[in-house]
């Protein structure tokens, strides 16, 4: 009997399911599913997953799982090509990392969501999210494809961390699409890196509800809600950063609502709506109950609102100044300048179009 399979008799894994389901790459520490996985390979990856064996899933199959659990060991799973469909059938996370290290590369995540437009009636949010993680110490998504979730692409969370804690939260060269919610930093997770990351035709592209949270390099268009900072959780909110981008073509690009700390998009382009250009019932961007918020250094094509009272909650408890400063306007058919509400404060400077300095910077 090989190590191998010696090692699985022990685990309780059936040898005869490990023949013939499992192919064992060159490196006998990996586990490559095979192309012919079982209807339910639930127990199959995650018995894999428990032995501590690296999970390949084949090119161009789809592999379908109710909920996979990552074990206190950690775990790693990934695509033999990034068409290497991983299927969640249930409202439960596909995967869920709580407490231990994952990597996820080269592969696509989906659920059981209808296609989405961006606008009308979308995915609810059942809970089906592509990956839950929970504070994961070590976590590592990259070249992953969500799509079709009743729940959300990446929901973060780190509710027993500090500040000062040693984790590593980096997700990089994703798309999320046609699911109710992008990606959802939450519950005090805090200290995460998102870059090149596209999300398109989801009712929240992208929602932040505790803050210091880095986002680069976002395309985010078609949604409901391209980008959504929601401190009314007061989960250490807001004061993260967006470096890069656009929230072009949603319903509402932008908006901000009981920021009490801050929050800085540089370099980003908030353009038009859904139909290419600013209808007269365009949403724009919004900012309510907020101070600190800055939009700097980008091309703004929005129509933008600022309010002292949050619309959700009533309350006007942070607002305070805000900051446009130094944005490309490009005035569309239905432009209009900022409309600020008393006593809420947008500051506006050095904002230009193609005939120089716009006349409503202050």
């Amino acid at each position: 009997m090989s190590s191998l399979v010696a090692l699985l008799f022990l685990l309780g894994v059936s040898t005869e399911v490990f023949a013939a389901e499992v192919k064992v790459d060159a490196t006998p520490s990996v586990s490559t599913i095979s192309d012919t996985p079982p209807a339910d390979a639930t127990r199959l990856v995650q018995d894999l997953l428990n032995a501590g064996k690296p999970v390949v899933l084949p090119c161009n199959v789809s592999t379908n799982v109710t909920a996979l659990t990552v074990p206190s060991g950690g775990a790693s799973i990934r695509g033999e090509c990034p068409s290497s469909v991983l299927h969640g059938t249930s409202n439960l996370p596909v995967i869920s990392c709580s407490g231990a290290a994952l990597d996820v590369t080269d592969l696509t995540i989906t659920g059981t969501a209808a296609n989405y437009t961006g606008s009308g009636t979308g995915p609810s949010d059942a809970g089906q999210h592509g990956i839950a993680a929970v504070n994961c110490t070590r976590i590592r998504v990259r070249n992953v494809r969500f799509s079709n979730l009743s729940g959300t692409g990446i929901d973060y969370q780190f509710p027993s961390g500090a500040f000062d804690d040693a984790h590593i939260a980096i997700f990089s060269d994703l798309s999320i699409s046609n699911s109710y919610r992008g990606v959802h930093t939450r519950n005090y997770g805090e200290y995460a890196e998102f870059t090149n990351l596209q999300v398109k035709n989801n009712v929240v592209g992208i929602e932040v509800e505790s803050g210091n949270v880095s986002f680069s390099n976002v395309i985010a268009q078609f949604n409901s809600t391209g980008i959504k900072i929601d401190g009314q959780a007061n989960q250490n909110p807001c004061h993260g950063t967006f470096s890069g981008g656009s929230s072009n073509h949603n319903v509402y690009n932008l908006v901000v609502a009981s920021c009490g700390v801050g929050q800085v998009f540089s370099g980003m382009n908030f353009i038009a709506d859904q139909s290419g250009g600013i209808s007269p019932d365009s949403k724009g961007i919004r900012i309510y109950n907020s101070r600190g918020v800055t939009i700097a250094n980008g091309q703004i094509g929005s129509n933008i609102l600022v309010e002292a009272v949050d619309p959700a909650s009533g309350s006007s408890t942070m607002s305070g100044a805000n900051l446009l400063i130094g944005n490309f306007i490009r005035e569309l058919p239905n432009s209009a300048a900022p409309s600020v509400n008393v006593p809420a404060v947008l500051l506006k400077k050095h904002n230009y179009n193609a005939a120089g300095l716009v006349d409503w910077n202050n």
